[in-house]
């Protein structure tokens, strides 16, 4: 498990479209899977 602390994100998040939003979100998971140690690559 990766646990991050991004300063401002939930005020940036809130800003976002719905679809913004989720982009958002499968950007940031796909970099911390593809920058994982254990080189994880379910989901």
């Amino acid at each position: 498990m990766t646990l991050v602390d991004l300063q401002g994100f939930k005020t940036f998040y809130e800003t976002l479209s719905d679809d913004e939003r989720q982009v958002l979100l499968n950007t940031v998971g796909t970099t911390l899977r593809a920058n994982s140690l254990d080189g994880d690559s379910a989901g």
